[in-house]
């Protein structure tokens, strides 16, 4: 599997910057950072309430909740 980045693909594995505690691959010193805040060994926080759905982080809250419970005041908005 390749990742396209400005209209050249570079393979997953040449990710050049690691994660120091679990060792995932990412493509950016800023996205070891986020991970590493938000997501290294730690539960996802934001749940949806309609239904038992958890994620990390609010925009894939918001578009769960747009694309699986149209009928929310949340979808319409």
């Amino acid at each position: 599997m390749d990742l396209q980045i400005s209209g050249e693909y570079v393979p997953i594995r040449d990710k050049p910057f690691a994660c120091p505690i679990c060792n995932k691959g990412y493509m950016s010193k800023d996205s070891v950072r986020r991970h590493q805040r938000m997501e290294c060994g730690k539960e996802p926080r934001m749940r949806c309430p309609h239904c038992p759905h958890i994620t990390r982080y609010k925009s894939n809250l918001v578009s769960h909740i747009i694309n699986r419970h149209p009928e929310s005041e949340y979808a319409n908005s």
